[in-house]
């Protein structure tokens, strides 16, 4: 039984879809890999800086929050002009036609943490 709705599952497939090819083409893989454990999409549970740093060799979990935040501003910063962009407008220009139609995702944004 589908709890959802379909839309909903739609949207968060095809952003995270989205999301990957852009870091993969904006990102190095320790970066990449960084952002998504600590995000819980390689895991299905966030992890930790301190584990992240153990598992890329890194010198501390500072390093790896540090390594992170690189990572997210260097990802936001490829979103202009990007083909997520363009889902996110077209996506909002169909199911919400009565919002504008541009999206802002700056790289000086708060930068999420989980524990």
């Amino acid at each position: 039984m589908i709890t959802q709705d379909p839309r909903e599952l739609v949207y968060r497939k095809y952003v995270l879809k989205y999301v990957q090819e852009l870091m993969g083409e904006a990102l190095n893989p320790v970066e990449e890999t960084a952002v998504l454990l600590h995000c819980g999409i390689l895991t299905g549970d966030p992890v930790s800086f301190s584990k992240i740093a153990k598992l890329l060799k890194l010198y501390s979990a500072e390093g790896a929050e540090e390594l992170y935040d690189q990572a997210v501003r260097k990802t936001r910063e490829a979103i202009p002009g990007s083909k997520l962009e363009n889902w996110l407008i077209g996506y909002r220009a169909t199911y919400y036609p009565q919002r504008k139609n541009f999206i802002y995702i700056g790289s000086d944004m708060p930068i999420p943490k989980w524990t």
